[in-house]
């Protein structure tokens, strides 16, 4: 049983371009929330990102499809080129724990149950 956040920030104009990644491959738990460029020079020097409007479209994967996302996004999106977007896949048992894993798993079978998608581009 293994589920994943995956969280990608990247430029709002690039945000339907994950989105459309995502529905390919019948990601079906998926949101997208738009920045208005609040964060601090010092927060995207770190994160090596330029000072434009940006998005951020999060999914919950299974640990099958996290690995194709994550192929396919820096292949479409660019993902190691400086500045473009960058990608964070976080463990949903880390962050949430166990029965929350277990919540979002049908009992006794080991079948990712998805759930409805939240799609602001349609």
């Amino acid at each position: 049983m293994d589920l994943n956040f995956v969280i990608t920030i990247l430029d709002r104009k690039r945000a339907r371009e994950m989105a459309a990644i995502q529905n390919t491959m019948q990601i079906s738990l998926s949101l997208t929330l738009f920045g208005r460029g609040t964060a601090s020079r010092e927060v995207l020097e770190f994160y090596d990102l330029e000072p434009t409007s940006k998005a951020l479209v999060a999914c919950v994967v299974d640990g099958e499809r996290t690995g194709l996302l994550v192929h396919e996004a820096k292949k479409r999106l660019l993902l190691d080129v400086r500045a473009m977007a960058f990608l964070l896949v976080i463990p949903v048992k880390s962050v949430c724990g166990g029965r929350t894993l277990a919540y979002f798993y049908r009992r006794g079978k080991d079948k990712w149950t998805g759930g409805r998608r939240i799609d602001l581009f349609s």
